[in-house]
């Protein structure tokens, strides 16, 4: 599992892309870090050639 910090995590499932909140002490409320975590984790799955594109 590729991280994002703390609070994202994305993995790759059969050519799927998952991504993963974990911020389970505030069910999983978006701030300033997740945002960015996020965004950069989105990035990283689309330019990975193994993540299937539509």
């Amino acid at each position: 599992m590729k991280s994002q910090g703390e609070t994202i995590a994305w993995e790759l499932k059969e050519g799927v892309g998952v991504i993963t909140l974990n911020r389970p002490e505030v069910y999983n409320a978006f701030n300033r870090e997740m945002d960015r975590a996020l965004i950069t984790a989105l990035r990283e799955a689309a330019s990975d050639s193994r993540v299937r594109h539509w």
